[in-house]
């Protein structure tokens, strides 16, 4: 046989046998306690009610779909959680931009107002300097 049929070894395996990871023994003891216990419930459930399986079959179609729901929920929901933190903060942060936008705009009407009033002053004063330069002039000509 060529090196080449022999199929390519990865550095987890050892000699051509991949390497077992430790298996944890309470879980699997728990697990296989629990499906016992289920399976020993629904014996005496059938033997007593022997009517329970036609509505088990009724039900059973509604109780997939509810699983379904219940595992997109568990695999979809948090993801759309997170994304709902962040617009929530993103729209916090564009409202403050916009109060301190908001207040930048109001400071500038308000220096906007009070140039204007000194530019009326400075209006009336020269008003008054042509009046009293036409005064000359006509003081002048006389």
């Amino acid at each position: 046989m060529s090196t080449s049929a022999m199929p390519h070894q990865s550095p987890d395996r050892e000699g051509g046998i991949a390497s077992e990871k430790p298996v944890n023994v309470g879980m699997a003891a728990a697990g296989t306690a629990a499906g016992l216990g289920a399976g020993a419930l629904l014996m005496a459930v059938l033997q007593n009610y022997p009517g329970v399986i036609p509505q088990m079959l009724n039900w059973g179609p509604t109780l997939l779909i509810l699983a379904g729901f219940a595992w997109m929920a568990n695999q979809h929901l948090p993801r759309f959680f997170s994304s709902q933190e962040l617009i929530g903060n993103s729209l916090q942060r564009l409202a403050s931009t916009v109060e301190r936008d908001s207040n930048s705009t109001q400071d500038l009407v308000l220096r906007m107002q009070v140039n204007s009033d000194k530019l009326d002053e400075v209006r009336g004063v020269l008003e008054e300097i042509k009046q009293g330069m036409q005064g000359r002039r006509g003081n002048d000509v006389q």
